[in-house]
C-alpha cells in the first residue's frame, strides 16, 4: 500500500466530512474524526485560507475553490454519455442519470432531467450510495470481476443470486430499495478496463410510466452499448 501523508489525509477527511454534513464546527470535526481540537483547528484554518472551505459564524462549509476545481475535471465517460442520455430523455420523457463506481460506492456524476412531468425525479450529481444499495450500483457490481464480486457479496447468498440474475439479463429493472417511490432501469457501461459506469432511467413508481420505461429496455441497452463503444474508442 502506498505511503500516506497523515496531514493530507486528515485534510481530505475533513472535506469529505463537510460534504456529508453540509456544515460543522471545530468541536464536531475533532469529535467525529478523532482529532485534537488543535489539529482540527489547524487543518480547518489551512483549508479556509486556501478557499476550500468557508466559515460563517463559527460554522464551516465547503468553499468556492472546490467548485472551481470541479469544473476542470474531465470525465471521459460523461462526455461519451451526454448525447446518448439526451436522446433517451427526449424519447422516454424521463430523467436519465450517469453513475460511476468509487470503491465500494456508486457516485452520480451527470444527470439530464425531463421537464415533461409535474412529478419529477431528484437524483443530483454528487449523490453517493453503497454500491449494492441502488440498481445503478448493483448493475456495476454484477459485471465486475469475480474476486471483487465475492468480496462484495460475502455470505449474502440472496445478493449473490440477485447479481447473477442481473448479469444474465444484462440490466436491472425495479423499485429502488433506498428511495421510496422511485423505479429504475440501469445498464452497465464498459471501458477498456472493464465496467466503468452505468446509465439509468429513473421514474416515479407510476404504473403507466414504469410500463413505458420497461418496454424501452432495448433502447437503454443500445444507448449503453453506444456509450461503451465511444468510450473504448476514446481510450484506445
Amino acid at each position: 500500500m502506498p505511503e500516506v501523508s497523515k496531514t493530507t489525509d486528515g485534510a481530505l477527511n475533513i472535506l469529505e466530512y463537510l460534504g456529508d454534513r453540509g456544515g460543522t464546527t471545530i468541536a464536531e470535526v475533532a469529535r467525529d474524526l478523532g482529532l485534537s481540537r488543535t489539529v482540527a483547528y489547524r487543518l480547518l484554518s489551512t483549508l479556509e485560507v486556501r478557499g476550500f472551505i468557508r466559515r460563517t459564524a463559527g460554522v464551516y462549509r465547503l468553499g468556492p475553490k472546490l467548485f472551481a476545481l470541479a469544473q476542470h475535471v474531465e470525465w471521459a465517460v460523461r462526455d461519451a454519455a451526454h448525447s446518448h442520455m439526451a436522446t433517451l430523455v427526449d424519447g422516454l420523457r424521463e430523467t436519465v442519470v450517469l453513475v460511476v463506481r468509487d470503491r465500494q460506492e456508486s457516485l452520480s456524476v451527470h444527470r439530464i432531467v425531463s421537464r415533461d412531468h409535474i412529478v419529477q425525479v431528484s437524483y443530483p450529481p454528487g449523490l453517493r450510495h453503497h454500491i449494492l444499495a441502488t440498481g445503478s450500483g448493483k448493475v456495476m457490481a454484477a459485471f465486475g470481476d469475480e474476486d471483487d464480486l465475492r468480496h462484495l457479496v460475502g455470505e449474502n447468498r440472496a445478493m449473490g443470486s440477485e447479481l447473477a440474475r442481473i448479469r444474465r439479463r444484462g440490466y436491472i429493472a425495479g423499485p429502488e430499495e433506498n428511495q421510496s417511490g422511485l423505479w429504475a432501469l440501469a445498464v452497465p457501461i464498459s471501458s477498456i478496463d472493464g465496467v466503468a459506469a452505468s446509465v439509468a432511467v429513473y421514474t416515479p413508481t407510476d404504473k403507466d410510466r414504469v410500463a413505458a420505461v420497461g418496454k424501452a429496455a432495448d433502447q437503454v441497452v443500445a444507448a449503453a452499448a453506444a456509450i461503451s463503444t465511444q468510450l473504448t474508442s476514446a481510450e484506445a
